[in-house]
Order: C-alpha cells, then sequence, then structure tokens
C-alpha cells in the first residue's frame, strides 16, 4: 500500500511562518529522499529536536540550502515529527487528526 504523502504544498495550513517551514521541509525530505528514512526513524524521544545522526542532519542541510535556516530546536522539532507523521500515515490522516475538529487551520510554529 502506498501512503499519499500529499503535495507539500499544505494549503491547509493558514499560519505563513508555519506554512513555509513545513513546505521547506517537504522539499528537503523529498530532494533528499527521505521518506523511508522519516517514516522508519526512530530515536530515544521519537523526536527530532535535538537529533543529530547523519541523515537528519543531511536534511536539515538541505533546509538551509532551500533557504530556510530559521530554526530552533523546538520548530526543526514540530517540522521534522509532522513529516514523519505524514510519511507514516500519510497527509490526509494528518488533515484529519489536526484539523477536523477546529474552524480553521491555526497550527503555528509559536
Amino acid at each position: 500500500m502506498t501512503i499519499d504523502i500529499g503535495n507539500g504544498e499544505f494549503e491547509y495550513v493558514k499560519d505563513h511562518f508555519t506554512k513555509v517551514a513545513l513546505k521547506n521541509g517537504f522539499q528537503a525530505v523529498s530532494a533528499t529522499n527521505s521518506w523511508n528514512y522519516m517514516k522508519t526513524h526512530v530515536d530515544d524521544n521519537n523526536r527530532f529536536n535535538f537529533n543529530f545522526d547523519e541523515q537528519t542532519m543531511v536534511i536539515s542541510k538541505k533546509m538551509e540550502e532551500l533557504g530556510y535556516d530559521g530554526h530552533s530546536g523546538a520548530s526543526f522539532g514540530f517540522v521534522m515529527s509532522t513529516l514523519q507523521f505524514i510519511a507514516s500515515n500519510g497527509e490526509q490522516a494528518y488533515i484529519n487528526k489536526f484539523f477536523a475538529n477546529t474552524d480553521s487551520t491555526t497550527s503555528t510554529l509559536d
């Protein structure tokens, strides 16, 4: 079964800065052929905030090359965990879980 990860546009995310960060992360994971890594990667805390393994660093460097270098540990963890959820469950599952019970899509990096 193929999981539909979407097109990486995050049209349903209204916060501009969150959308930019997610789109950049999606592009970086795609450009580094890291979707399988995202699906299968597990660390001690199952988070990416302070994860410095080789593939995570490749993705982080690609994010910078693509023009986004404003991450804190928390925002990097948020983006990577979001992409990991999408890699494992699909974009529609992400939308259903995080946006189905809201009147808008206001998840932010705040």
